[in-house]
């Protein structure tokens, strides 16, 4: 089955709010879907769009549905040719496709954008790598990618560290409010996050 645009949100009374809830349950009934998202809509990219755009991407989708997928296909446009589409009307109609050309749709908000499709691209085919050698039970060393690894604490900023880094983020000690720690997990659920706690260091 086909489901157009993930991350968008279904019409008052639909038996779901979100999209990607209707592919959930597809998913669980034993149906194969294929379907559409744009990068600004996965959830551990929502602080880098809205620092790039200055626009706050209200409809997100979990990590979760990404990490889920059997095959992941790029779809790849220059920030011209897409432009492009949008003057001729191909995405947009009338006003808005003017609108959005001069701020959303930027030629420099696209290029940041098109880098992160590719760098998420690229994190699909690593973890994929990753599988292979465990599978296949090699320990050599390939210096193919980086990895990162970050520790968070009670700090504002820790929910932007742990959508940035993702699949590496690491706690610090310093546990925060209770709904601090309830947010952070629930995040971590959502991005699919390998989560470890540290003890800490011993007195001297």
């Amino acid at each position: 089955m086909v489901v157009d645009e993930l991350a968008h949100t279904n019409v008052p009374g639909s038996r779901h709010v979100k999209r990607w809830q209707d592919v959930e349950e597809l998913l669980a009934a034993g149906i194969d879907v294929i379907t559409t998202l744009n990068v600004q809509h996965l959830e551990s990219r929502a602080d880098t769009v809205r620092q790039i755009t200055g626009v706050a991407v209200r409809e997100t989708v979990p990590d979760s549905m990404i990490e889920a997928a059997d095959e992941i296909q790029l779809v790849d446009l220059t920030p011209a040719q897409l432009r492009e589409r949008i003057t001729e009307g191909k995405v947009y109609l009338g006003d808005r496709a003017a609108a959005a050309a001069d701020n959303f749709f930027k030629a420099s908000n696209l290029t940041a954008l098109r880098e992160l499709a590719l760098r998420l691209t690229a994190e699909r085919v690593d973890k994929q790598l990753r599988d292979l050698r465990e599978d296949r039970q090699i320990s050599a060393i390939w210096r193919s990618g980086e990895r990162l690894l970050v520790a968070v604490g009670a700090s504002p900023f820790s929910t932007r560290l742990i959508r940035w880094t993702r699949a590496w983020p690491t706690p610090s000690t310093r546990r925060g409010s209770p709904s601090t720690s309830r947010r952070r997990r629930h995040l971590r659920r959502r991005s699919g996050s390998c989560w470890r706690r540290i003890s800490p260091w011993p007195a001297s």
